[in-house]
């Protein structure tokens, strides 16, 4: 019974963290259509949220990899689990270079560099 609640308790914190995903996206593209300056304080705030919750969506889903590929029209977000891709969530496009600047900084790579591949730290 105890792992049944434990399995309980891990689909509703992972349906949880999704939905703040969700909202985060929403929140963004919302903003973002209301001003035409991107880089306001409540915006950078909505992005780390949505950086933080990617990263611990990814790591409760056990996922080794997480793929940020722009498209045409979004940011397809995909996630390696057990050897296996599956897109997960579409992000807004015009975030690409703020999220980009995010995750460097979060991996201690130059943000200025954008033309050669770095190792995070």
């Amino acid at each position: 019974m105890g792992s049944f609640r434990n399995l309980q308790r891990k689909h509703f914190m992972l349906e949880n963290l999704k939905q703040n995903i969700q909202n985060n996206i929403h929140w963004l593209t919302e903003h973002a259509e209301q001003n035409s300056n991107f880089s306001s304080k409540k915006n950078d705030q909505l992005l780390q949220n949505l950086v933080n919750d990617l990263i611990h969506f990814s790591e409760m889903m056990k996922s080794s990899d997480i793929h940020i590929e722009p498209q045409e029209n979004s940011i397809r977000i995909r996630l390696r689990i057990d050897g296996v891709m599956s897109e997960q969530f579409q992000l807004p496009n015009f975030i690409l270079e703020q999220l980009c600047c995010k995750l460097k900084i979060l991996a201690n790579i130059d943000i200025s560099q954008s033309r050669l591949p770095q190792d995070g730290k």
